[in-house]
């Protein structure tokens, strides 16, 4: 993946950024393509979440997952049937 941006890479581990970058890569998503709010459904730890706000400036972007263990800044426990988002 094309790494264009200026991207603080503190908080990422060497085999979690290459990671993050394969799984959006295999699905063909660009972060400096999105905008606006950015919803990732069962993120689990938040690296993804932290990684899209990093890198794409211009949008925000906040997890949820159903495991209570996950729960932290970046990720919100939910249930995807029943979101605590107003749409």
């Amino acid at each position: 993946m094309n790494q264009e941006h200026h991207i603080e890479r503190i908080d990422f581990s060497q085999e979690e950024w290459e990671d993050i970058e394969n799984q959006l890569e295999r699905i063909g998503l660009s972060p400096k393509n999105l905008s606006g709010n950015v919803l990732d459904i069962g993120d689990g730890d938040g690296l993804m979440v932290r990684y899209l706000n990093n890198v794409n400036p211009g949008i925000t972007c906040v997890g949820i997952d159903y495991d209570e263990k996950m729960e932290s800044k970046d990720v919100c426990v939910a249930n995807a049937t029943q979101m605590p988002f107003d749409v």
